[in-house]
Parts: structure tokens; C-alpha cells; sequence
């Protein structure tokens, strides 16, 4: 009996330990006047901003209340065989419509503004930055109590990215879907599907792609290590692209 006693305890904790909310989860963003800050490295293929290139990339997002954040992204990157740079900050905002801790789902409103700063390959210049003005904004609803340990999510989303000397300006129009699995407090696996139609740019295509990446807490709701891998292929015979790395993640 009290072997039983112990193993439901256990279970118990388990599901409680895997529903706990993390600084990894797909609806997470900073209470009030917190600050949580990712730092990246990244490897890409992706010929619509830089090539096959390597980039570090920071990002500091601010809670101003429970409901609204703003954060800010920065980087470096290096196009193999080509030049290096700095690439054009992001400027962010995330608005929650509806909290699932206190209702029974998440709706979140994302946003971005990066303008074109910094010297780009793509006008004739030396640099590393994508040499354009984009701007783009998503929904995303989901939740995570309607599977033990899991967080489901799906949203769409649009992005515009500015012309260049090479490239045509155009309209990316995402439809998303995913899941989180929590094995525990500190490991958890994430899965998200991906269709993207390309309107504009120098010609019309259509995306497919994949996320995956895993999560280790290495303190619990307060720092995470994240590797990454993800994957898109294209139609019209238009190349398709991959990227993966690392990140960390610490909230300050």
C-alpha cells in the first residue's frame, strides 16, 4: 500500500512538474517588468535574405504588462565565400488577447518592424544584412490543457519584405500548426508544420516546411538550452532551404 501511495504521488508530480508553464513554451512571454534574452547561432541556406551563411543573433524581449512585451534583435552574420556583417535590428510586440492560465486558451497577437540599416549583398554593397525594409505581423491560438503535457498551438500570419536591387518586393502569407511535449521540468520536444505562399518577389511560389527542436531547462523557468533544425521546400523548381543551430535562453 504504501509502494502504491508513493507511485501515485510520483505520477501526480510528473503531470503537474510536465504541465508547469516554461520559459520554452510556445505562449510564453515576460510578466511585467521582466526581461528575458535569447542568444543564438545559427547555420542557413535560406537564398531569400543571406545565402548560406552563419549568424549570431540576440534578442531581448520586455514585459510592460502581463498582457503586452516589446523586444529587440540584433545580430552579425557571415555569407560563405562573400563578406560579413551586421544584420538590421527587429523591433517587436507581442499582445495577448486571451490568458490560458486564467481561460481556457491562448490568443496571441505577434508583430515585427526591421528596416534596412545596415550594408547588403543583395544592393551591390559589401555586408551581410538582407537589404530591405520588412514588416509582418501574426495570430496564434492554442492551449495548453487540452492534452496532459502537451501544448497545441495554430495561427496564420503575414510577412512583407521590401525590394532590392535583385529582388522584387513581395507578401509571405504562413498557415502554422504544432505541439509541445513536456517529458518532465526540465526536457520537452517541440514539432511544428509550416505552409507559406510567396506572392510578389520574382516570382510566385509556394513553401512547405517543418520545426523541430529540443528543450533542456537546465534551471527550471529561468534558463534553457534549445537546438533547433527546420526545413522548407519550394515548388516551381525553386530551391529549398534549411536551418539549424542553438540557443540559449535566460530570464533576467
Amino acid at each position: 500500500m504504501k509502494k502504491l501511495a508513493v507511485f501515485l504521488a510520483a505520477l501526480v508530480f510528473f503531470t503537474v512538474s510536465g504541465k508547469a508553464f516554461s520559459i520554452t513554451d510556445p505562449f510564453y512571454m515576460p510578466e511585467r517588468k521582466q526581461l528575458v534574452g535569447d542568444l543564438s547561432a545559427a547555420f542557413t541556406n535560406n537564398d531569400l535574405h543571406l545565402y548560406k551563411s552563419f549568424g549570431i543573433m540576440g534578442y531581448l524581449q520586455a514585459g510592460v504588462t502581463d498582457r503586452l512585451s516589446f523586444g529587440l534583435s540584433f545580430g552579425w552574420a557571415k555569407i560563405f565565400h562573400y563578406s560579413t556583417g551586421f544584420q538590421d535590428p527587429s523591433v517587436t510586440l507581442k499582445y495577448r488577447f486571451f490568458d490560458g492560465l486564467s481561460q481556457s486558451f491562448y490568443l496571441d497577437l505577434d508583430a515585427f518592424l526591421s528596416p534596412e540599416i545596415f550594408d547588403s549583398p543583395w544592393n551591390n554593397e559589401e555586408g551581410a544584412a538582407k537589404g530591405s525594409t520588412d514588416f509582418g505581423a501574426s495570430f496564434k491560438i492554442g492551449s495548453t490543457e487540452m492534452l496532459n503535457n502537451f501544448t497545441l498551438y495554430s495561427g496564420v500570419g503575414m510577412g512583407h519584405y521590401g525590394h532590392t536591387d535583385f529582388r522584387k518586393s513581395g507578401t509571405a502569407w504562413k498557415f502554422f500548426a504544432g505541439a509541445k511535449y513536456y517529458a518532465n521540468n526540465k526536457n520537452s520536444v517541440e514539432l511544428a508544420f509550416n505552409l507559406t505562399s510567396y506572392n510578389g518577389f520574382n516570382q510566385d511560389h509556394v513553401g512547405a516546411g517543418f520545426d523541430v527542436n529540443y528543450a533542456y531547462e537546465f534551471e527550471p523557468h529561468r534558463a534553457a538550452f534549445i537546438p533547433y533544425f527546420g526545413a522548407e521546400r519550394h515548388n516551381k523548381n525553386l530551391a529549398s532551404y534549411v536551418h539549424w543551430g542553438a540557443k540559449v535562453r535566460y530570464l533576467f
